[in-house]
């Protein structure tokens, strides 16, 4: 199971970093034909662009960012440490995490008609982070 939280981690601070770049435009124009554009209101926006692509004006992928390296830190320097209190909050916060994804997902498809599969992606990571954290809260409580 740490092996895969690491690999769903890595992925996820990858698929951030990306969306960083690309929000910043520090990525010159869509350089993996992974940031696709919408129509909001009749005029063409990239979806990161969209108000669905921030909260409280920062970036999603910025939250996404400090969520992965949290859980990338954690695992690789304290995996076998960590205590019931410690997997519940982190427990909890994954939980959030993927309905937040949820969310987004809807927005994408039914506010935003697109599908952007790096997002799609990021979603099943934090699904499946979340399926982790509680099958390790399981076999914990065993």
């Amino acid at each position: 199971m740490q092996i895969l939280t690491i690999v769903f981690a890595g992925c996820g601070l990858l698929i951030s970093a990306y969306f960083i770049l690309a929000t910043f435009r520090i990525l010159s124009g869509d350089l993996i034909g992974a940031l696709p554009v919408c129509s909001v209101d009749g005029t063409e926006k990239r979806i990161v662009d969209t108000k669905f692509g921030r909260i409280i004006y920062i970036p999603n992928s910025i939250y996404g960012f400090l969520y992965y390296l949290g859980i990338l830190i954690l695992t690789v320097g304290w995996w076998s440490q960590w205590s019931e209190q410690l997997l519940f909050l982190i427990s909890i916060l994954s939980g959030v995490v993927v309905l937040f994804s949820i969310f987004l997902y809807y927005a994408l498809v039914k506010k935003l008609h697109t599908i952007c599969r790096l997002c799609v992606i990021a979603h099943l990571l934090n699904a499946g982070l979340f399926l982790i954290f509680i099958l390790r809260t399981i076999i914990n409580s065993v």
